[in-house]
């Protein structure tokens, strides 16, 4: 066995709209084999809940953030009771089966044996760990592999960095945040700036190929966020999304009498512009303020006894390695 130790923060609050929700799970569990695993490769704030959202409206099926470490995971592991706790050297921790966790996702959530998931580039390690045991478990199922992606990547990075500073990923009603201070908007637009380089660096990994599983298909196809959401041509792209999956058209669980919206704030638009005329500038002054940071940090670590200092209770995902 091998377990991978999870990066978690559970200090942005899960929604009752999303996904994780119960409200979401199959009413009956799913007991058949799995056919297919459907793989949606994208980027933070490149539209795919929205995405994912009118998949679930025609086919019922649940394409969701399943391998996100921070809350998702966890919190699914717990909610299908496949978490053990378990005490290392007087220290307390919480383990994952990646087995036991898998099987819960195609009993909760598959459709017609196909399994949905929305991957980020940082859920890639445990995306391959749950292939192969997948693979082991389901020796005949399939992956689709497609790729969403997002045109204009400064209103995306500005999107990325408000949603990151709100702790708000989703919501039903396009808000712009709270009137913001100077000094506030100066942060946003540093963040949406390295966060700029970041998506950069992220398409490009992803449209070279390296994230290509083994013995899995390549990307099938990739589709623009601003052709598919914004301009509304997503009929076709999900009609032939379902044809390729061999799953039926079929009536949701839940009726979303609410869509998610879409961020088209004031606060958007600016950063946006800000960082298309001056990102190299705001990228500098993040380098200054993060060295200002860290010898900000190191002067509290010094100040503080080991008693003051609580750490949460690691989780980690154990993971069957073949014979």
């Amino acid at each position: 066995m091998n377990q991978l130790k999870l990066p978690t923060d559970f200090s942005t609050p899960i929604a009752p709209h999303d996904f994780c929700d119960p409200t979401f799970d199959n009413e009956i569990p799913y007991a058949g084999s799995l056919k297919t695993i459907y793989i949606l490769l994208s980027t933070p704030r490149s539209g795919s809940t929205l995405f994912c959202e009118k998949v679930y409206q025609q086919t019922g099926l649940v394409i969701h953030e399943y391998l996100q470490s921070f809350q998702y995971l966890p919190f699914l592991a717990h909610r299908f009771n496949v978490v053990r706790e378990t005490t290392k050297n007087g220290k307390h921790h919480r383990i994952i089966s990646l087995k036991c966790y898998l099987q819960a996702l195609v009993a909760a959530r598959a459709q017609q044996g196909v399994l949905g998931i929305n991957c980020h580039i940082s859920h890639i390690i445990y995306l391959r760990a749950l292939v192969n045991e997948a693979k082991r478990l389901y020796p005949d199922v399939q992956i689709e592999q497609d790729y969403l992606y997002r045109r204009d990547q400064y209103r995306q990075a500005a999107s990325y960095a408000i949603a990151r500073e709100k702790k708000i990923w989703s919501q039903l009603k396009a808000t712009d945040p709270d009137q913001l201070s100077r000094k506030s908007l100066l942060k946003l637009k540093i963040q949406a700036a390295q966060l700029l380089r970041k998506l950069r660096q992220q398409h490009q990994i992803i449209t070279s190929g390296m994230l290509e599983l083994k013995e899995s298909t390549p990307i099938n196809s990739s589709y623009c966020y601003e052709d598919i959401i914004i301009q509304g041509c997503n009929d076709n792209v999900i009609a032939a999304i379902i044809d390729r999956l061999d799953i039926s058209k079929s009536s949701p669980k839940l009726q979303l009498e609410k869509q998610l919206a879409v961020q088209a704030t004031d606060t958007n638009i600016l950063i946006a512009h800000a960082i298309r005329q001056h990102g190299g500038i705001y990228l500098a002054l993040g380098l200054i303020l993060n060295v200002l940071e860290k010898l900000g940090r190191i002067s509290k670590k010094a100040g503080l006894t080991s008693s003051q200092k609580t750490k949460p209770i690691p989780y980690f995902l154990e993971i069957e390695v073949a014979p």
